[in-house]
């Protein structure tokens, strides 16, 4: 059988290369491919959801509406390709909401498959929270680039709230096989609180 082929448009690689994006660009895309097994039963999901939740970017949108945006991109894109993708459409559109929260759906899947299929995805968005120290204050400068419109005093406390909330959760990944990456990124974070002064 021959492997699955996935067309990108153009249009949505274009959007990851505005120069105003900082972190959530096409080095971004490509790190969270590369987390995704080799051989897994739902590559296409991984590659889409991955390809599209941050299609749409603007720092100054209010909670959820990128990626609401995100998901509309992506549904036009099922809509273009015909009866392909439509058997995935609603689900990878799942994937893509809960990176609003970043924790599972409040009715999650019946199938215990697809709840995993979902903490995978989260997992690896969030990857960059277990990074080594000098890469997550990489990433931390990075962000705080893309938030440039907003004062010090601003950025502050909305970033705070961010790594607030994550830190209270007690585990920022959800599958077992990476429960050794939550001590690192909650180090990491509680080190940026301190670096904002929090």
């Amino acid at each position: 059988m021959a492997p699955p082929t996935y067309h990108i448009p153009d249009a949505i690689k274009q959007l990851y290369q505005d120069p105003a994006r900082h972190y959530h660009n096409l080095n971004h895309v490509a790190h969270v491919l590369s987390l995704i097994p080799d051989n897994h039963a739902h590559v296409t999901e991984l590659i889409y959801a991955t390809w599209f939740h941050d299609s749409v970017y603007d720092p100054r949108a209010p909670h959820g509406v990128n990626e609401r945006e995100s998901i509309k991109l992506w549904e036009k894109h099922v809509e273009e390709q015909g009866e392909e993708l439509k058997h995935i459409k609603d689900f990878v559109s799942l994937m893509i909401q809960c990176t609003i929260t970043h924790s599972l759906p409040d009715e999650p899947p019946a199938d215990e498959a697809l709840v995993g299929l979902i903490k995978r995805f989260l997992d690896m968005d969030m990857d960059v929270l277990a990074a080594s120290r000098v890469g997550y204050l990489e990433y931390a400068g990075q962000v705080r680039r893309e938030y440039k419109h907003l004062s010090d005093e601003e950025f502050r406390g909305g970033r705070a709230a961010f790594l607030e909330s994550e830190i209270r959760k007690g585990k920022v990944f959800l599958l077992e096989e990476n429960g050794e990456k939550n001590e690192v990124a909650l180090g990491n974070m509680e080190a940026e609180l301190g670096m904002l002064g929090m």
